[in-house]
């Protein structure tokens, strides 16, 4: 269930090798093929799905902070810029989700 909603209404843009990985971009073409050879032509990607029904919305909305790892695999998903006074995205190089949890 969940790769199908990858495949046709949740477009994730996670890079990488792996999940706690070193980042590399993104291959959109490469997604769409593995879906449509998967699940056939009905599989469309829409790359765009997350900022209408979860960044535009966000607009209205009062004190809310972002941090965004810089090496994060899920960085994509989220805003890398402030959407308002009271709606700040704080952009932190060299940092990932859960990197905290793992003994450098």
């Amino acid at each position: 269930p969940w790769d199908w909603l990858c495949c046709t209404e949740i477009v994730l843009p996670v890079a990488g090798t792996g999940i706690f990985v070193a980042p590399s971009p993104y291959d959109l073409a490469g997604q769409q093929q593995r879906c449509t050879a998967k699940y056939g032509p009905t599989a469309v990607l829409d790359p765009e799905w997350h900022r209408r029904y979860a960044l535009e919305p966000l607009r209205t909305a009062t004190n809310i902070v972002f941090t965004n790892g810089g090496v994060d695999p899920t960085r994509g998903f989220a805003p890398n810029a402030s959407l308002s006074e009271t709606v700040v995205a704080i952009n932190v190089a060299g940092m990932g989700h859960t990197f905290d949890l793992f003994a450098t």
